[in-house]
């Protein structure tokens, strides 16, 4: 069985709505995470598992900015990040008048330095941990949704 609609049954049995439908394969599956309403479920459902985001193929994980189980890592100004399980970041977002996005969930840690009228949307899971520094003008709102 195709492992994005294993995925997305597994997301209607837990209640997903049906912002969902219409994924044929695992790159669109993927791309839809960062959607806010996607989003909102999957924090609030601890969804999908760790497991689950180990399996997707590490090529799509790198189109898309998700890091699980990398260690520390550091990265500047990333768009849209995904941070799960034993991952350690280091974020710096400094682009003047940027929009980023950043979720951390399932144990991962994130440390994040905004500046330079940067501003930086968090969504965790209870089970993240997210440390802030700011500087200059920056801007970090951090949004911890528990399941």
């Amino acid at each position: 069985m195709d492992k994005a609609r294993e995925i997305l049954r597994e997301a209607a049995r837990r209640g997903a709505c049906s912002y969902m439908h219409g994924v044929d394969n695992m790159e669109d599956l993927v791309s839809r995470f960062y959607d806010v309403p996607v989003w909102e479920f999957c924090i609030g459902h601890d969804f999908p598992a760790l497991d689950i985001w180990r399996g997707i193929d590490e090529s799509i994980r790198q189109r898309h900015g998700i890091h699980v189980d990398e260690g520390r890592v550091s990265l500047r100004n990333p768009e849209s990040v995904i941070l799960a399980g034993g991952t350690d970041a280091r974020l710096t977002f400094d682009g003047a008048a940027r929009k980023y996005m950043v979720f951390v969930l399932q144990g991962a840690k994130a440390r994040i330095r905004a500046g330079g009228f940067a501003v930086v949307f968090v969504k965790a899971a209870a089970s993240a941990s997210v440390y802030v520094e700011r500087d200059e003008h920056g801007i970090c709102l951090v949004n911890t949704i528990k399941p």
